[in-house]
Protein backbone atom coordinates (compact mmCIF):
# COMPACT_ATOMS: atom_id res chain seq x y z
CA UNK A 1 0.00 0.00 0.00
CA UNK A 2 1.21 3.53 -0.79
CA UNK A 3 -0.24 6.47 1.11
CA UNK A 4 0.40 9.93 -0.31
CA UNK A 5 -0.20 12.94 1.90
CA UNK A 6 -0.49 16.27 0.14
CA UNK A 7 -1.48 19.76 1.12
CA UNK A 8 -0.40 23.35 1.43
CA UNK A 9 2.73 24.37 3.28
CA UNK A 10 2.62 24.21 7.10
CA UNK A 11 -0.66 22.26 7.32
CA UNK A 12 0.63 19.26 9.31
CA UNK A 13 1.48 16.75 6.58
CA UNK A 14 4.68 15.65 8.31
CA UNK A 15 2.94 15.29 11.67
CA UNK A 16 0.22 13.15 10.08
CA UNK A 17 2.82 10.97 8.33
CA UNK A 18 4.70 10.48 11.59
CA UNK A 19 1.49 9.47 13.38
CA UNK A 20 0.75 6.90 10.66
CA UNK A 21 4.30 5.59 10.98
CA UNK A 22 3.94 5.20 14.74
CA UNK A 23 0.53 3.53 14.60
CA UNK A 24 0.88 1.27 11.55
CA UNK A 25 4.68 0.94 11.26
CA UNK A 26 4.58 2.25 7.67
CA UNK A 27 7.86 3.28 6.09
CA UNK A 28 8.11 7.05 5.82
CA UNK A 29 9.80 9.16 3.16
CA UNK A 30 9.82 12.94 3.38
CA UNK A 31 10.20 14.83 0.12
CA UNK A 32 11.39 17.79 2.22
CA UNK A 33 14.41 15.77 3.34
CA UNK A 34 15.20 14.75 -0.23
CA UNK A 35 14.82 18.32 -1.48
CA UNK A 36 17.06 19.81 1.22
CA UNK A 37 19.70 17.13 0.59
CA UNK A 38 19.69 18.02 -3.09
CA UNK A 39 19.95 21.75 -2.33
CA UNK A 40 22.82 21.20 0.11
CA UNK A 41 24.68 18.99 -2.36
CA UNK A 42 25.00 21.92 -4.76
CA UNK A 43 23.77 19.82 -7.70
CA UNK A 44 20.71 21.96 -8.37
CA UNK A 45 19.72 25.56 -8.89
CA UNK A 46 16.82 25.18 -6.43
CA UNK A 47 16.90 27.19 -3.23
CA UNK A 48 14.74 27.02 -0.09
CA UNK A 49 13.15 30.29 -1.25
CA UNK A 50 11.77 28.61 -4.40
CA UNK A 51 8.96 27.11 -2.29
CA UNK A 52 7.68 30.57 -1.41
CA UNK A 53 7.70 31.68 -5.04
CA UNK A 54 5.80 28.59 -6.14
CA UNK A 55 3.12 28.65 -3.45
CA UNK A 56 2.22 32.33 -3.11
CA UNK A 57 -1.32 32.92 -4.36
Amino acid sequence: MIVLITGASHTGKTVLAQKLLEKYKYPYLSIDHLKMGLIRSGNTELTPMDDNELTEY
